[in-house]
């Protein structure tokens, strides 16, 4: 029979891997190993769930619902109503969570009894989640930044959410039977997290719920504490389990708070909420606004990263310096880590599993350049002596840290000493988790979106930027490249470029913004001339009184408008080196 072994390892994934009848081979080589080391991998059996179809949905909506309550708010009295219409939402004055099942029927048209289970279980905790966080914050001061604030506690949700989900899956452990053999455990696993991502918004804008990848990252990482709780719970009660696997109660207990300081938790002082902040806020880049001060120095010297591709020796080395161009101090909490990704497609993110990291914690003063350095196993988990977590066939590496081009990384930024604001209850209010919409934009929404571009680069430039920027400097000044909480059209990426005349002022005050859309490469010409053909329609519609040039050559068509130091060029031209067409468009002052 085909086990399936959970590990729960020192940094963070939670990595799921089919073996067949290892159990004896395991204890066999711990056998022999036994004086060399300490078994310190923790692995455990799960099973596939297998619910009856005769089961009423109702009834397991409810007992999943007790469950979560018990590890969520074992001491806070909280009602569920199950609806057949309507949307899922957790109410604040009545204390109650919504479960729509038109909602969840919407959500897993196409998933089968396991992935349905799962879906349950996340919808659920992340309602209650909510339920968490409005008995948690009453009367107190906790976050910062109204304006972002119900996304980042929509974040915290996520967070709390996995971490019941986890908590659930390794309590499951005895009453998890075998299902269909045609199930895969691990295809169920991406398919609801393919779910998470399709409820996420489009990446760097500013909603009522996370990026699709910020959702993805905030529900595992609370998987992977929660799994680990659970298991220590598991253990501490059923002292047999780690005996079988040689290892003392001191080692074992060593070896919990290894993984649980590679989580960032420290069983001394933090609890599960003021740690699911600390998380969301370094993977939803919080403040922003913040952050956008804090560059990568990109030269000659920076950034540094070097691949030592032995399996004797599998570490990367890495270098980066950041600067703080604000007039104010900032205190910074960043992320280094390594991710497996599929090498056929290394942007599919729920493929992407999380390995070895480092947490870097500091104050940065003005002008200041604080440089972050270390190495990073790129294989496996430092404590994985099985090889369960090692680079599998068809995955290569990828080191991640903070920059511009990136939005997998994470990282928290805040002026020193800043105030907090108290939540009111009027603030709690959340949406239902519904994926964003995928239509088509019309040259209508296309012109009101060119509308609103243009209307920040005149009035508030101080919007285009978001997040961590890469500062490049030249012979004369420098530029700094962002991306932008602006939005535009599907499949393009936006990026903002501060072009800065004296580098040596600070704050930045004289330099000018150009913001740069580009779209995926067309490989027919037909598509390409297609495509530009509806983006001047677009811009037609949405600057009707700018003056317009165009200029067609064959292997290339520009267009331009200008009025009063506001200029827009489009290009559509033909990369003579790859043979691809290329749609590129410049907004400037």
């Amino acid at each position: 029979m085909t086990n399936i072994i959970l590990s729960i390892t020192k940094t963070s994934e939670l990595t799921l891997c089919k073996t067949s009848n290892q159990k004896s081979s395991i204890l066999k080589t711990n056998k022999t190993m036994k004086r060399k080391r300490i078994f310190l991998f923790l692995a455990f059996f799960i099973f596939l769930i297998n619910q009856t179809t005769s089961q009423v949905l109702d009834s397991y909506i409810r007992e999943q619902f007790s469950r979560i309550r018990l590890i969520a708010l074992p001491d806070f009295d909280i009602q569920l109503e199950i609806v057949d219409e309507g949307k899922m939402e957790s109410l604040l004055a009545s204390r109650k969570v919504i479960f729509s099942k038109s909602e969840l029927n919407k959500f897993s048209k196409e998933f089968n009894q396991l992935e349905r289970n799962f879906l349950i279980q996340i919808l659920l905790a992340h309602e209650v989640s909510h339920q968490f966080q409005f008995n948690w914050y009453k009367g107190k001061k906790e976050l910062q930044n109204r304006p972002i604030l119900r996304m980042l506690l929509e974040g915290q949700a996520d967070v709390l959410a996995g971490f019941c989900f986890g908590h659930m899956l390794i309590d499951d452990l005895d009453k998890l039977k075998k299902s269909a053999e045609n199930i895969n455990i691990m295809d169920s696993f991406y398919k609801v997290f393919q779910f998470i991502l399709d409820v996420g918004i489009e990446e760097s804008s500013i909603g009522t719920h996370p990026s699709k990848t910020d959702r993805l990252m905030l529900i595992r990482q609370g998987m992977n504490l929660g799994a680990a709780k659970a298991i220590d719970m598991d253990i501490k009660r059923n002292p047999h389990i780690a005996k079988q696997y040689f290892i003392t109660s001191s080692a074992y207990q060593k070896e919990v708070e290894k993984i649980l300081k590679g989580m960032d938790f420290d069983n001394s002082k933090d609890n599960i909420f003021k740690w699911s902040y600390r998380v969301a806020k370094r993977i939803m880049n919080y403040n922003p606004k913040v952050a956008q001060n804090i560059v990568l120095l990109k030269d000659k010297q920076t950034p540094k990263i070097h691949w030592h591709k032995s399996q004797e020796y599998p570490y990367v080395d890495y270098e980066f310096n950041y600067l703080n161009i604000s007039e104010k101090p900032i205190d910074v909490a960043m992320e280094i880590y390594i991710s497996h990704v599929d090498r056929n497609n290394p942007q599919m993110k729920k493929y992407q599993n999380k390995r070895n990291s480092k947490i870097y914690s500091f104050h940065i003063k003005p002008k200041e350049i604080k440089t972050i350095k270390g190495k990073l196993n790129w294989d496996k988990f430092d404590n994985d002596y099985d090889e369960l977590t090692s680079l599998k066939k068809g995955t290569m590496p990828r080191i991640v840290y903070p920059h511009a081009n990136s939005d997998e990384y994470i990282m928290s930024a805040s002026f020193s000493k800043d105030e907090t604001t108290q939540l009111s209850k009027d603030e709690i209010n959340y949406l239902a988790a519904i994926p964003s919409p995928n239509a088509t934009n019309t040259k209508y929404k296309l012109g009101s979106k060119i509308k609103k571009i243009i209307r920040t680069l005149k009035y508030n430039r101080k919007d285009l930027a978001f997040g961590i920027g890469n500062y490049y400097p030249l012979n004369q000044g420098a530029f700094i490249e962002y991306k932008t909480a602006l939005s535009f059209d599907k499949n393009c990426s936006i990026e903002v470029f501060k072009n800065i005349k004296d580098i040596n002022q600070l704050p930045l005050k004289d330099y000018s913004d150009e913001i740069y859309i580009r779209y995926p490469y067309f490989k027919m010409k037909e598509d390409a001339s297609n495509k530009f053909k509806a983006l001047i329609e677009a811009f037609d519609l949405a600057l009707p009184n700018y003056e317009k040039e165009d200029d067609n050559d064959g292997n290339s068509i520009s267009v331009s408008y200008n009025l009063n130091n506001i200029y827009v060029d489009l290009y559509l031209e033909k990369n003579r080196k790859t043979n691809i067409w290329e749609i590129e468009i410049e907004i400037y002052n």
